[in-house]
């Protein structure tokens, strides 16, 4: 024993050290910091939608780092993921970039509200209403066709009202082929400041759900809800 410890102690005196074992250790990359909205597009960041998003702030994710390079990413309940969006729940969601399974409209970033896995969804912070007036929502509404539920439930809200979307992914009808329809839907503002939600209402949820890009609100002047009415 004495000899093998004086030959480790020899082999080290001359400069010979035992590699070091690297064991590798898999942990998400941290996002970076969410960005003021710029009507210029930044490298590393979602892209902005054309039409803007109206007096939401923020409302098609261009605040939001582009995920993993452009691809996906999944996000927890409670998780910020723009300067104005929150994850809540009750699961998971999934952001979708440039470079993910599909495009969507313009390019810009979209989200799916089954997470991986579960139903998940998300809220937009406060924005400033006018008591009694009208506002109409209008999205870019699609589906993860990856598997069931075939048909995927959307769930949009603000306060008490709310409102429920469908789509049907049969026969290929789902964003990886490049299907996408523009949604409205109109809420009456019961207060000085209001909030959005969005949440998946799929039952059985699993990893493939509804997806939802390009939110914005337009106040209507002066004009009654007409339309999909209020659930």
């Amino acid at each position: 024993m004495r000899a093998w410890i004086a030959g480790v102690f020899m082999l080290v005196s001359v400069g010979f050290v035992l590699p070091a074992v690297a064991v590798p250790i898999k942990t998400r990359p941290a996002l970076p910091a969410p960005r003021v909205p710029s009507p210029m597009a930044t490298e590393g960041y979602c892209p902005a939608w054309p039409g803007g998003s109206g007096i939401l702030p923020d409302g098609d994710f261009s605040g939001a780092p582009e995920p993993n390079g452009g691809d996906e990413y999944g996000l927890q309940k409670g998780e910020v993921f723009a300067p104005d969006w929150v994850v809540t729940g009750p699961k998971n969601i999934d952001f979708y970039g440039l470079n993910a399974q599909w495009l969507a409209p313009n390019g810009v970033c979209s989200v799916d509200l089954d997470g991986t896995p579960g139903r998940g969804g998300m809220r937009h912070n406060a924005f400033p209403t006018t008591r009694g007036a009208t506002y109409t929502v209008t999205f870019e509404f699609s589906a993860n066709g990856g598997g069931q539920p075939t048909v995927k439930t959307l769930f949009v809200r603000s306060g008490e009202q709310r409102t429920s979307f469908t789509w049907d992914t049969s026969g290929g009808n789902c964003a990886q082929n490049g299907d996408w329809k523009t949604e409205t839907w109109q809420f009456r503002a019961t207060a000085t400041t209001s909030m959005l939600h969005f949440e998946s209402g799929d039952r059985h949820a699993g990893y493939w759900g509804p997806v939802v890009a390009a939110v914005s609100v337009t106040q209507n002047p002066g004009h009654p809800i007409t339309g999909r009415s209020v659930l």
